[in-house]
């Protein structure tokens, strides 16, 4: 438990705070808090393989974590685009010129 478990449960517990933190501190809530919250989990995928690929081989080799992280960011890219741009009125039209 303590090789392996703990670190995850401690970084499932940081995850969460961190969650629960950026939710109080955004001023807008909607679509912004769920992009962070899936950098965070991304974040958390990354050390969830750290912690277990220490644990089964004892060195750190970055595999399916950063496919996951990649695949992430250009949706919550996406999402926080929407949140603070689209949702102000603006619309895609203008943008790319339909």
């Amino acid at each position: 438990f303590f090789d392996a478990g703990l670190p995850l449960v401690i970084a499932a517990i940081a995850t969460t705070l961190a969650i629960i933190i950026l939710y109080r501190i955004a001023n807008l809530k909607g679509l912004n808090i769920l992009a962070a919250a899936l950098v965070v989990f991304s974040g958390t995928c990354i050390l969830t393989e750290m912690i277990l690929d220490e644990y089964l081989n004892g060195s750190v080799d970055l595999r399916w974590s950063l496919i996951v992280s990649i695949s992430v960011f250009p949706v919550a890219a996406l999402l926080l685009f929407y949140h603070y741009r689209l949702k102000k009125g603006n619309y895609l039209d203008r943008f790319l010129h339909i």
